[in-house]
Parts: C-alpha cells; structure tokens; sequence
C-alpha cells in the first residue's frame, strides 16, 4: 500500500490552489465544499472561478507562479492544476523542500496526496483510488458503488450521530456499544431515517438502548473456515463472521492477507491447532464472558465439529461458516 487513505478536515485551512482554468476548477469546488480558505494563484481564472473570487468565497491572486508568492500565502496543502509541466514541477519541488503537502493533477510522482474519487452521502464519505495508476477504474468502481449506497443514508449516519452521546454514556463498555449499533442499523427502523424520518428512527433506537443497558454482552464462537488462507476462498459469511470478531483466533499462516479483512481493532491470538487443549479452555472462558471470538481454520472448517461440540456442552453459542477445501 503506497497511500494511506485518510480524510482531512480542512475548514478554515488555508490552502493555495495553483491554476485557474477547468481542472483547477474541478479541485476548487471540492475544496471549497470542505470549508477551505481557498487562494488561487493564477495570471487569469475562467468565468466561475472570477465569480467566486468576487463573491468572497475565495481569494484570487491575478499573478504567475513564483516561490515567493506560493509561500505568502502560509498554505497547509497545495494543488498544482496548470497546463504548463514546468511550473507544476517546480511548485512540487518548493512545497517538497518545505515539507508543505502538494498534489499535483495527474502527476503521482510529484504528488504528496491524491483526489480519489468520492462516493458522498455526507457525513458518510466513501473515497476509492487507484493510487494514480488507473483514474478511469477508480472512477468506474466508485459508480458501481453509487448505485449500491442509498441517497438516504447520510440521514442514517446524523441519526446515529445525534444518539452517539448518549449510547456512549449508557453503555460503557466499547464492546456493549459496538454490539448496540449493529443491532441498530439492522433494524426495519432504519428504513425511516433514509426515507426522511430520521426522528422515528432515533425514538426506535431510543428504545433498544433502554434494553440494552440491563443485559450482559453475550459472547459467542465463531468458525470460519478459510481454505488455503486465500481472501478469494472465503464465503460470504465466512467474511461477515470474520468481521465481527473481537478477538481473531488463527493458527500461524503464510500468507496473512485474510487476517486483514477482520476488524482493524480485533484482537489477534495465534494458536497450535495441534494442542487444542491449550486454548480450548481460554477461548470458552473469554466467549463466557462476553467475548465475540472468530476461529480461522484452514480448509473447509470441519476440522472444528469436535470442538464446537465441547464449546456447545459448556453452553456457549457457535457457529460455523464452511469454506473452500484446500488443495
């Protein structure tokens, strides 16, 4: 992974933006919708860009390039849109030399950060990139992903956002609440707040919170089998299981990829499927107390029926997601 994904809060950021034709126009209303304090630099701006500049919602400096004026303007991030190679170059060795962040349109090589294409359904923002290596594949994926999100679903996420508090005041444990709002957002009620009654949705997890103060977590043992250890061979549920773990339990693997896809805040225990009488105990005991566990195992998981056995005897609830048979 050559970039890491991150999203950057730039209001009232001051940010240069070098060029002023239609590309750097594309990158300003961008910027501008973030709240940035927009300077343009640039001999001479297309109509809009004008406009802007005389409606206040940006500062357009009617001037070439020069080290002298990109620095006067104390930018945060700068954006080289220009038509001239030369000049984007030479504005990426300025901000380089003063670790200033630049992007640079088209031009990974001389770029600190890139524009992804974005999927917005504020506050909930999916970003896709190609890291500058296909824009037109990024593109496309984030279309197909367009069609999947609803156009409601930013009512969803400031539904959510208003109950934040409160679910985090009610339930202390991280556990409890990340168990609260899977329930949460699986519910038919959330089916008001992406057709515009975000207010029913929140009285309806209102309630579910109520409940959920008063009953212990309840913990459970996932399977997964997982082939050869390959992504591609897990199932569907195999994935959703794998992302719900609290804790990844997995045996040593060669190839740690399908680790990856797991909860980024999952604990890890590796285990010696060799000796289960090592861990058979522990994992009860953790699942007894709360604890969501997903074992890895390879293959097609049916390694595990003896030890679903013993976990169900201890009455601990498990599942068990079949996968590929390794070759």
């Amino acid at each position: 992974m050559r970039y890491l994904p991150l999203f950057l809060d730039l209001h009232d950021c001051p940010v240069t933006l070098i060029g002023a034709g239609t590309v750097a126009l594309r990158k300003a209303r961008l910027l501008t919708a973030a709240g940035a304090r927009l300077t343009v630099l640039a001999p001479a701006a297309c109509a809009e860009l004008a406009g802007w500049a005389e409606a206040g919602r940006l500062v357009w400096q009617a001037v070439p390039f020069s080290t002298e004026a990109l620095l006067a303007t104390r930018p945060r991030l700068v954006i080289a849109a220009t038509s001239d190679p030369a000049v984007n170059a030479a504005a990426a060795d300025c901000c380089r030399a003063r670790d200033i962040w630049i992007n640079v349109v088209d031009a990974p090589a001389f770029s600190d950060a890139i524009f992804p294409a974005i999927v917005d359904r504020s506050p909930l923002m999916v970003a896709v990139s190609s890291g500058g290596a296909a824009p037109v594949l990024a593109r496309r994926v984030r279309a197909q992903i367009e069609t999947l999100l609803p156009a409601g679903l930013g009512r969803l996420a400031e539904a959510a956002e208003t109950l934040r508090p409160v679910v985090r005041q009610t339930l202390s444990d991280p556990e409890q609440r990340r168990r609260f709002w899977e329930q949460a957002l699986q519910a038919p009620s959330t089916a008001d707040a992406l057709t515009g009654r975000p207010e029913a949705t929140v009285a309806d997890w209102q309630q579910q919170l109520a409940g959920a103060g008063t009953t212990a977590a309840e913990g459970e043992i996932l399977i997964v089998g997982c082939g050869s250890g390959a992504p591609d061979e897990l199932t569907l549920r195999g994935l959703q299981y794998l992302q719900r773990a609290g804790l990844l339990a997995h045996p040593a693997m060669p190839d740690e990829s399908v680790l990856a896809l797991a909860r980024r805040d999952a604990d890890r225990l590796e285990l010696d499927l060799l000796r289960p009488d090592d861990w058979l105990p522990h994992l009860a005991g953790l699942a007894r107390n709360g604890q969501r566990i997903t074992l890895l195992l390879p293959g097609d998981g049916r390694q595990g029926g003896e030890w679903m056995t013993y976990w169900r005897n201890a009455g601990l609830r498990v599942s068990r997601a079949l996968g590929v048979q390794a070759d």
